[in-house]
């Protein structure tokens, strides 16, 4: 009679959990959030959606995969349905889609995409300066070192929208094509293969927790492009664009000064300086001590310390001054990408 009892109990309780789940279910809204890309890069992040999927009671997400390649979103959709995320395809480019879509001017877009023309052409077209929008992808950079590059951008950050959209019109006509196989395929340098798997995890973690905020009306606690090059240490990427190149000491300087988002003491980033049809990137950091900005090979310079030295001594820490400004020179020169040094991007 006791056990009678007791599988009674447990089929009620398991009667009232399907019940929940299905209540849940309904509740949930549905959020229909568009890929752009249905290729390397948005298989990879079929996991974040799926997870947001399955873990939220509230939000029920929809991928909507955009690709303009025959079969290649369809086949997409059915991994992402066999991964429990509800999907469908569209064959088509994601500006076309945008135009005529009446999915709300609000619903979140994520961009994978392999050439910095194509981001560029999203940003700028009609229909997409109110979305909050996501972007994934890796850039090869000369010498052979690979970033990871994610991105967040809100419909009020202005600023942020404008320069990333400078920044991946400047990328334009510095990439090359077909960078996949030599970016993370088999022509790839064996060290990016071995670290792919983390910046895709680093990406992961970052649709995962981005989207959850936009669903939800909230502001993601991340900078609006952001690099890595081991998944693990994350730096803002800032741009500046100038008639000429700029002493780099004196271009953190004044970055700081002004800086598109927050910089706190302490914190390393990266200022891709635009220049005609080159870009230069140099690696920054706002020291924690005192506050002073710190190049990369360059030692921080005081002016007022400098005042404060005996005659014989300034002429001596001008001239170290001089010597390692010119040694970060040098070291921006060779971060320097142009058509005769060009990128390798891929989704």
């Amino acid at each position: 009679m006791a056990r009678r009892r007791r599988r009674q109990h447990e089929t009620n309780n398991s009667d009232r959990n399907i019940q929940e789940s299905e209540m849940a279910n309904r509740s949930a809204t549905s959020v229909e959030i568009i890929n752009a890309g249905a290729n390397r890069g948005a298989r990879e992040n079929v996991a974040a959606l799926a997870a947001l999927s399955r873990d939220s009671e509230r939000i029920a997400p929809l991928a909507v995969y955009v690709d303009p390649m025959p079969g290649r979103a369809r086949t997409l959709a059915a991994i992402a349905q066999e991964r429990g995320l509800q999907s469908r395809a569209v064959e088509g480019t994601v500006e076309d889609l945008v135009e005529r879509s009446s999915i709300g001017n609000r619903s979140p877009l994520i961009l994978h995409l392999d050439r910095p023309r194509a981001i560029a052409e999203v940003l700028r077209a009609p229909g997409v300066s109110e979305r909050p929008i996501l972007a994934y992808g890796l850039i090869r950079l000369p010498g052979a070192k690979l970033w990871g590059v994610r991105i967040a951008l809100l419909p009020s950050d202005r600023r942020g929208r404008d320069e990333t959209l400078h920044f991946f019109e400047a990328l334009s006509s510095l990439a090359e094509r077909g960078g996949s196989d030599r970016v993370v395929g088999q022509r790839a340098e064996p060290a990016h293969r071995v670290i792919e798997p983390m910046l895709r995890a680093w990406m992961r973690e970052h649709a995962a927790a981005c989207l959850t905020k936009l669903i939800a009306g909230l502001e993601p606690e991340v900078d609006p492009v952001e690099i890595t090059t081991d998944g693990e240490r994350t730096r803002p990427l800032l741009v500046w664009d100038a008639p000429v190149w700029s002493d780099p000491a004196a271009l953190a300087r004044a970055v700081v000064a002004n800086p598109s988002t927050p910089i706190s003491r302490g914190r390393d980033f990266v200022i891709a300086e635009t220049c005609r049809d080159e870009i230069r990137f140099h690696e920054v950091r706002i020291r924690q001590t005192d506050g002073q900005v710190q190049v990369r090979g360059v030692e921080s310079f005081d002016a007022g310390a400098l005042a404060e030295l005996r005659a014989e001594d300034k002429e001596a820490e001008r001239e170290r001054v001089r010597v390692v400004a010119e040694a970060a020179l040098r070291l921006a020169e060779r971060l320097t990408i142009s058509r005769r040094a060009p990128i390798l991007m891929t989704d």
